[in-house]
């Protein structure tokens, strides 16, 4: 075989390669991909049963309890929740403070909430009727965040 032969030859293989792997892509990425649900997991609710049943609204009602953050400030606060059963939720926080969250879990939720000085990022555990909030305040008007956390009860359906 020549030299001439040879370089053919590789060349050969190289273009056949490349179409392989051309169909490969083109196959792969025009297959049917499965649909994704985006819907967060809702809440369980655990009351008559042992054995535990899903279900969505569970977070609705008026919430109060203390607080505390890393600038050693405290005091009580209100949280008044509108589940939609959808696994979204909506209401307002500490009185003033409008609010939007999903469930994450089971008994874990996420919630953000904004004001003039303000962006709060909160992470919440639903246990029973306790809810524990542990949340980021992001300062609007100045440099900075700061913690806190606040343990709240269900006062009202």
């Amino acid at each position: 075989m020549t030299t001439d032969e040879r370089g053919f030859f590789k060349v050969l293989v190289v273009v056949i390669l490349l179409v392989i792997c051309i169909a490969a892509g083109v196959f792969f990425f025009n297959k049917t991909k499965p649909a994704v649900n985006l819907q967060p997991n809702p809440q369980v609710n655990r009351t008559g049963s042992t054995k535990a049943k899903v279900v969505y609204g569970g977070l609705n009602g008026k919430w109060a309890g203390p607080w505390t953050n890393s600038l050693g400030e405290h005091g009580t606060d209100t949280l008044d929740i509108t589940d939609t059963a959808t696994g979204f939720f909506q209401g307002m926080w500490a009185g003033n403070i409008p609010v939007m969250g999903q469930w994450l879990t089971e008994n874990s939720l996420k919630f953000t909430g904004k004001t003039d000085t303000r962006d709060y990022l909160v992470q919440g555990n639903l246990q029973g009727d306790t809810l524990i909030l542990s949340y980021t305040a992001k300062r609007l008007n100045t440099s900075g965040t700061y913690t806190g956390e606040e343990k709240l009860t269900r006062v009202k359906p």
